[in-house]
């Protein structure tokens, strides 16, 4: 991989076509360019850069709801409805409450809820659900995950290798390691690890699921992963689990969705990744009844 995919609400923004507004016209006295389609409202009420949308997508107006922690205490943080193409920015107040304006034809298959929580919260990528009203209310929503362990700093490359470490969770960077942070955290290397407490929600056969950050950190190569199971997990030494992440790629429509990046083997209570497995980049990490595959 050619450099680390990161995503923040800037670098999605000059990727994907943004909600708030449609493009600008050229400025006077440049070349011709492709005219822009005027605006027009479609017959849900969304207003479209072009009268036709696309098979199977939805107007959508507005995604609302509210932000909770493990606790129920209400989270404020910047949010982004985004997928296929489209971003919609917005943030969650004081309250937890947020509604994001995005009044476009959408595939709602492909879009997330991606919630920005450092320092205090992990990240959250939900996938919304099919809806047929153009007014998107997102009820139950997960728990957002606070960060609870904090712990040693990843360094931004290591001749010698290193071991770093924070709650239940245990990284091990090879020699010539380069770990890259993402702009928004360029101040922030310490580990940090929160326990998902909704992990059923994602994949009932979880045996354990923690958010890890600071959050899209990337790591050339792979880094190996040791996770400490939750106490009073019984797995008997020598269990092989599947090992997972939060996929935020979303330009794959796969926002959202827990992805198989290998095995870790059980020994004493701790799952530790297999030789050529571990993560590329810190987000949710964890380790479920193995799937196959």
């Amino acid at each position: 991989m050619s450099g680390p995919r990161i995503i923040t609400i800037v670098a999605l923004g000059l990727a994907l076509v943004a909600c708030s507004s449609d493009a600008a016209p050229p400025a006077a006295g440049t070349a011709a360019q492709t005219p822009i389609p005027p605006v027009v409202t479609n017959d849900n009420g969304c207003t479209d850069s072009s009268a036709a949308h696309p098979p199977g997508s939805t107007c959508v107006k507005l995604v609302r709801g509210q932000l909770l922690d493990h606790e129920d205490m209400p989270v404020s943080a910047p949010i982004a409805v985004c997928g296929g193409g489209v971003l919609c920015v917005g943030s969650a107040a004081d309250e937890g409450i947020f509604e994001v304006t995005v009044n476009r034809f959408v595939d709602l298959s492909t879009f997330v809820l991606h919630v920005y929580g450092h320092p205090h919260h992990g990240d959250m990528i939900v996938r919304l659900p099919s809806a047929t009203a153009s007014d998107v209310t997102l009820k139950m929503l997960p728990r957002v995950p606070r960060y609870e362990s904090t712990g040693g700093v990843l360094p931004a490359s290591t001749a010698s290798g290193t071991v770093v470490r924070s709650g239940p969770i245990e990284l091990t960077l090879a020699p010539g390691t380069v770990t890259d942070v993402a702009p928004a955290h360029v101040d922030m290397r310490q580990l940090l690890v929160g326990t998902v407490r909704d992990a059923a929600i994602w994949d009932p056969d979880l045996i354990a699921l923690y958010a890890v950050g600071p959050f899209s950190a990337q790591f050339s190569p792979k880094a190996a992963i040791a996770i400490t199971l939750p106490a009073g997990t019984k797995v008997a030494d020598g269990t092989k689990l599947d090992l997972v992440v939060l996929e935020d790629d979303l330009s794959q429509g796969l926002g959202g969705t827990l992805k198989k990046v290998g095995s870790a083997t059980v020994t004493g209570g701790v799952a530790r990744s297999v030789a050529d497995a571990g993560i590329e980049r810190l987000t949710w990490v964890g380790v479920r009844v193995p799937k196959g595959g």
